[in-house]
């Protein structure tokens, strides 16, 4: 499907408005492979969207940090067509690029390298973070994801690393384990909300997300606005039964 789209496009914050400098201009934001598919494909509210997304929100600052959005972009260089799997969130358009998603029906072996490599990806996230009770949860959108690229399993063996939880909020429970860091709670809270809360400790397989300096959520400086709940894409930030 052709699309012509802007190069850039003024940079919106998390309510839909027009982020401006300080002489009152619009600051631009140059358009990914995301925002085109979505202009090409998505015409109504509910429309679905040929690029499964975990990291990525249309009201949060793209980071490509999940890579499941990775699609395959062609592009004319000097050199001839050069082809490479770009994540789609954060990879700006050319003119002429061609590009193949994991439902591509004009290049088969491109699409399906697509979804290779972003089920791979899937794989391991559902190998360490997620158990068998969320694979019907409604909200998980990992397991959504998986479903969307037909992983009903994961050839991986799970990490031996537990991060444990934490229930210290009256609020917000943690599960520390299901955490896929994709930094969309981060976003929310400092970003959307300015609370500037939570943040990231440790390296590795310990990786956690972390609220002030590591302290427990419910010793935090934490608001309990739920703003992390409702971004949190698995069951790490979910609220209290009671909420």
């Amino acid at each position: 499907r052709e699309v012509t789209v802007k190069k850039a496009v003024p940079t919106l914050d998390s309510q839909g408005n027009v982020i401006r400098d300080s002489n009152g201009e619009p600051v631009p934001r140059l358009t990914t492979i995301y925002d085109a598919t979505s202009i090409a494909f998505v015409e109504n509210p509910g429309d679905p969207h040929p690029i499964p997304t975990l990291c990525h929100k249309e009201h949060l600052p793209p980071v490509g940090v999940c890579r499941v959005c990775v699609v395959e972009a062609a592009e004319m260089t000097r050199r001839g067509l050069r082809r490479k799997l770009v994540p789609s969130c954060v990879q700006t358009v050319t003119e002429g690029m061609i590009v193949h998603t994991v439902n591509s029906d004009a290049d088969v072996e491109a699409a399906q390298r697509v979804r290779a490599a972003s089920s791979t990806v899937v794989e391991l996230l559902v190998a360490d973070h997620l158990p068998t009770t969320q694979w019907d949860a409604p909200g998980n959108e990992l397991a959504k994801v998986a479903k969307q690229l037909g992983v009903t399993q994961s050839r991986f063996s799970p990490g031996k690393a537990h991060r444990g939880q934490d229930d210290s909020s009256y609020m917000i429970t943690v599960d520390h384990d299901q955490c896929i860091l994709c930094g969309r709670c981060q976003r929310g809270c400092n970003w959307v909300k300015g609370n500037n809360v939570i943040g990231r400790a440790e390296k590795g397989y310990e990786a956690r997300i972390a609220f002030d300096l590591d302290d427990k959520m419910g010793e935090s400086s934490c608001v309990s606005c739920g703003e992390c709940a409702v971004s949190c894409p698995t069951g790490a930030l979910e609220f209290q039964p009671q909420f």
